[in-house]
């Protein structure tokens, strides 16, 4: 039987960019096996109702979770694999601190064999889904991964679970700068570039971005196909359609989406080199979202969370608490589908908005970095009003740039 993995890495947003492929190989070859696969590196946790997982879940036969490192367990859906990752990780966790600890006297002392020992018989005995063991010659058919993320250590050694199989590569975002001036790693080079998984096929969404993942990943030149954006097809955002219901009800028409981001510390003000956006800073701003949308414009606030956002302790710590439901609301409802409804958007920093600009809704990039060293330099790219161009959607004029209320 022909099994198609969908590695789920970094985060969410490679469920989003794989999705309407996935449709479609359900579509036109039922009998396929369609797994997708949540490595230990998912450390940011699961959200099971975001709407591209829900939509996975009604596509795949099975999801398969790391509880710990090489030991795999199988459960329905991604609500049922958010409970197992929950019940072990700080276990787990726990196991792996305490191992470095005792790694200073050796890697082969007695207390790091004892630990390790512990954290396979957690591994082992942890109670939730059904034991996955993977074949030495491989159960897996092709894997769908992003490219990006492939020299992780993690990554690869659930390639290696798999039996290596062929990898075809699609991009979680649609963002990339150029290395010089790309503070937060910019060329994807990962943790470990000792063994690169073999990429069979990687997509690429323009001439530009073929260039920069044959030069980031080591690509040869005719293993790269331009193929342009999968969810931009006309009929990409069927696949997420129906699970976002019917949009956003009456009365919500012409409202501004805000499509949050995690904050980058729990700072008020930048604590280091790249934190462009500490809990402060976000909270200020969207006061300040709401105080010139929904205040002075008298309009209504979308939000929707980024994939790295567990919860939602910070949006509402930042908006009206006795306003939700009247003047804004949080919603699961993937952009696409709100689209119809959308005056337009709103981002601290989201390729999102490049997913808007083709269905005609124009974004605000809502984002202030100065006084943050790692991109408040002398030689940062800059527009006509001295703002500093940090993101490609800045740098290419897909938003319009707002540092300030």
């Amino acid at each position: 039987m022909t099994t198609v993995a969908i590695v789920c890495s970094p985060n969410m947003g490679i469920v989003d960019s794989w999705l309407p492929v996935v449709a479609a190989v359900r579509e036109k070859h039922p009998h396929w096996r369609l797994v997708a696969v949540v490595p230990r590196g998912w450390g940011v946790g699961i959200r099971p109702g975001a709407v591209a997982l829900r939509t996975l879940d009604g596509l795949v036969d099975t999801v398969v979770i790391e509880v710990t490192p090489g030991e795999y367990r199988s459960v329905t859906d991604f609500a049922a694999a958010d409970l197992v990752r929950r019940r072990f990780t700080r276990m787990a966790d726990l196991l792996l601190r305490l191992e470095a600890r005792a790694s200073r006297r050796g890697p082969q002392s007695v207390p790091v064999r004892a630990l390790r020992a512990v954290a396979h018989t957690v591994g082992l005995l942890a109670p939730g889904g059904r034991r996955v063991r993977w074949s030495a010659g491989g159960d897996c058919s092709i894997a769908l991964v992003d490219a990006h993320v492939m020299d992780r250590s993690g990554v690869q050694a659930l390639l290696c679970a798999l039996g290596d199989p062929p990898c075809l590569s699609l991009s979680h975002g649609l963002g990339y700068l150029d290395p010089a001036t790309d503070a937060e790693g910019g060329g994807g080079v990962g943790t470990d570039t000792a063994r690169r998984p073999s990429v069979q096929r990687a997509y690429a969404y323009s001439p530009q971005h073929r260039r920069r993942l044959m030069q980031d990943h080591g690509l040869p030149e005719d293993s790269v196909r331009v193929t342009g954006i999968p969810r931009h097809d006309p009929e990409g955002p069927l696949a997420v359609m129906g699970a976002s219901g019917g949009g956003l009800g009456d009365g919500w028409d012409g409202a501004v989406l805000l499509i949050s981001r995690p904050a980058t510390s729990a700072g008020e003000e930048p604590t280091s080199p790249n934190d462009w956006l500490p809990k402060g800073r976000k909270a200020a701003r969207l006061r300040a979202i709401h105080q010139v949308v929904c205040v002075e414009r008298g309009l209504r606030l979308v939000v929707t969370m980024h994939p790295k956002e567990r919860d939602d302790h910070e949006i509402r710590a930042g908006l009206p608490y006795d306003e939700a439901g009247r003047t804004w609301i949080l919603i699961e409802a993937h952009p696409l589908a709100l689209a119809p409804q959308l005056c337009f958007a709103i981002s601290f920093s989201s390729g999102v908005a490049v997913d808007l600009l083709s269905v005609d809704v124009p974004t605000i990039e809502f984002q202030d970095v100065r006084g943050v060293s790692a991109f408040d330099r002398p030689d940062a790219a800059r527009d006509d009003e001295g703002r500093i161009l940090r993101t490609s959607e800045r740098r290419h004029a897909l938003v319009l740039a707002a540092d300030d209320e």
